[in-house]
C-alpha cells in the first residue's frame, strides 16, 4: 500500500471514530473532550484523541485540517510502516469500539468561562 492511500485511510478512520466518540455537553459553558485508549492484549498499546493526537509504537502523528503531520516515529521504521501500524490500530478500534477490554473511553469536561467574565471578577475584587 502507498503511503498516500494510508494516509487517507487514516484520515478516514479518525473521522469514523470521532463520529462515534463526540459527546454532546448540555450546559452552557462546559466542553467535553473524549479520548481513547487501546490496549489489546499481546500488542502494543496506542491511543487517539479529539484534538488529532495518534500514538502507536512510538510514532506519534497529529490530525489537522484533515492533513496529517508527522511528528515522530522509531529510529529504525520507515514512514510507510509506522503509518501502516497506526491504521492497522484505528482499523481494530473501529471493529472493537463496543469491546470496553479493547477499546477505553474516557471523557474529559472542561469549564470555559466568557471574555466578560473576568471583567466583573476583576471588578468584585476591587
Amino acid at each position: 500500500m502507498k503511503t498516500e492511500a494510508i494516509t487517507e485511510s487514516i484520515i478516514k478512520n479518525y473521522k469514523i471514530l470521532s463520529e462515534k466518540s463526540t459527546v454532546k455537553s448540555n450546559q452552557d459553558g462546559i466542553k467535553t473532550f473524549w479520548g481513547l485508549n487501546y490496549k489489546p492484549k499481546n500488542k502494543s498499546e496506542g491511543y487517539v484523541n479529539e484534538i488529532g493526537s495518534i500514538q502507536r509504537k512510538n510514532a506519534k502523528i497529529q490530525i489537522r485540517d484533515g492533513e496529517i503531520f508527522r511528528f515522530k516515529k522509531p529510529l529504525f521504521s520507515t514512514w510507510n510502516k509506522a503509518l501502516k501500524n497506526i491504521n492497522a490500530m484505528l482499523e481494530n478500534m473501529i471493529s472493537n469500539y463496543e469491546n470496553s477490554e479493547v477499546v477505553k473511553k474516557t471523557n474529559v469536561k472542561v469549564l470555559i468561562f466568557p471574555k466578560d467574565f473576568w471583567e466583573r471578577v476583576s471588578k468584585i475584587k476591587k
